[in-house]
């Protein structure tokens, strides 16, 4: 996993604080096709930790990120 220097804290932080039960409901139901909106807080927090991990890792060549930008 990679993030921007100046995040690292932050995201380090929200790493620790997810539940690991709501993130692997989460991570199985994408992984069904189930399109997924979070509801809770703990499913947001969820969720923002993916999108910042996401957002960092379309700048990285070869990563699963970047390749699903290039393939829209």
């Amino acid at each position: 996993m990679l993030s921007e220097r100046q995040s690292f804290p932050i995201v380090a932080g929200q790493l620790l604080n997810l539940n690991p039960d709501v993130l692997s409901d989460i991570a199985k139901c994408m992984s069904d096709g189930e399109h997924v909106k979070p509801q809770t807080e703990e499913e947001k927090a969820c969720f923002q930790v993916i999108h910042d991990l996401d957002h960092v890792g379309k700048h990285v060549e070869g990563s699963i990120t970047n390749k699903k930008i290039y393939e829209k």
